[in-house]
């Protein structure tokens, strides 16, 4: 609500605002651009990734909506 079109995402006590990105495979990504945060959603997959860092952050992660 705070910010309109954006994902806000929390992981470790820190909420990632997270912007959607349209994809040509049907998959939902959003990105942390200040941060380096994506958010890659597949069927039957989910993943909290840094891309500053290389890092695969979370697998298997669960989207809570309110």
């Amino acid at each position: 609500a705070d910010h309109p079109g954006y994902i806000d995402l929390t992981h470790h006590k820190h909420t990632h605002h997270m912007l959607p990105i349209v994809t040509d495979t049907g998959a939902l990504r959003a990105e942390s651009q200040l941060e380096g945060g994506v958010w890659l959603q597949l069927p039957g997959k989910n993943m909290l990734m840094n891309s500053k860092k290389g890092q695969r952050l979370a697998d298997d992660c669960q989207l809570k909506t309110n």
